[in-house]
């Protein structure tokens, strides 16, 4: 299998240890372009659009890829400078989202998602969705201080709306389908996971030997949708259980996700 071509990382040089034939994009060492003016003439000259935000001395920095966008540098290193509204890009704020919730419902296979409200999708069909059903009910907004791979502090602002549906619907249904024990021992390794993949140790022995106890734990973790989804009780961006599995039909398992609602913001 082809590796594909890796456009970012924290750890970018690692890749070529781990896996010597990964095709690293590095734009900053392979052009000849040393300076942010250079890039946005670059950018004028072939018709590409620079947001006005980039121009000049930016005020942050941004990243962004379909799981999530970043902000962080400059005047969001203050931990006290409070994120300007115009910042986000994927999200409304909490206290401008609707007052009724948006209902839907997630379809799960082996613990991976495969459809919205009965229509089967691709994972990234799947997140592109979820993107703007969270967007629209302020979900998803982060703001923390990381401790860096490299020892420093780094202080970044997320938005993260279809993740953050994706992270409450499985852990619902994990909580029907898993046992304590199986939980406990989940929840013990998934920093260790996290760390993994984080540094850009994703072709390493242990990250797979833990993809390994994953993959046995989501071996139930399947829920079809209900054939007559009802109302969901509350604005509130949740995931409420519709029917619990038993022992024998684990396979089967059903629930609903609602999110919406301006208390929704933060999950």
């Amino acid at each position: 299998m082809e590796a594909p071509p890796i456009q970012r990382s924290e750890n970018g040089a690692g890749y070529y240890s781990l896996k010597p034939d990964i095709k690293v994009i590095a734009p900053w060492r392979e052009w000849d372009m040393i300076s942010r003016t250079q890039m946005i003439e670059y950018a004028e000259k072939h018709n590409i659009p620079v947001p006005m935000a980039k121009r000049g001395e930016p005020p942050y920095s941004m990243d962004a890829n379909l799981l999530h966008i970043s902000y962080e540098g400059n005047a969001l290193e203050d931990p006290w400078t409070t994120p300007d509204e115009s910042m986000f890009t994927r999200s409304v704020s909490p206290m401008q989202a609707p007052d009724e919730p948006t209902v839907i419902e997630l379809a799960f296979e082996k613990g991976n998602p495969v459809a919205i409200d009965g229509v089967a999708m691709s994972p990234a069909t799947i997140l592109t969705k979820l993107n703007e059903y969270g967007g629209k009910n302020g979900i998803g907004r982060v703001d923390l201080v990381e401790s860096r791979f490299v020892g420093m502090k780094s202080r970044g602002v997320y938005e993260t709306p279809g993740g953050t549906i994706l992270s409450v619907a499985h852990r619902a249904m994990e909580s029907i389908t898993l046992d304590r024990g199986e939980m406990h021992l989940k929840d013990d390794m998934m920093p260790r996971y996290a760390e993994l993949v984080y540094n850009g140790f994703w072709f390493t022995p242990e990250r797979e030997a833990l993809q390994a106890l994953v993959d046995k734990t989501q071996e139930y973790c399947t829920a079809e949708p209900d054939a007559a989804p009802a109302a969901a009780a509350a604005p509130v961006a949740a995931v409420a259980v519709a029917a619990a599995a038993t022992p024998s039909a684990r396979s089967s398992s059903r629930f609903r996700a609602a999110s919406g609602g301006r208390r929704a913001g933060g999950l």
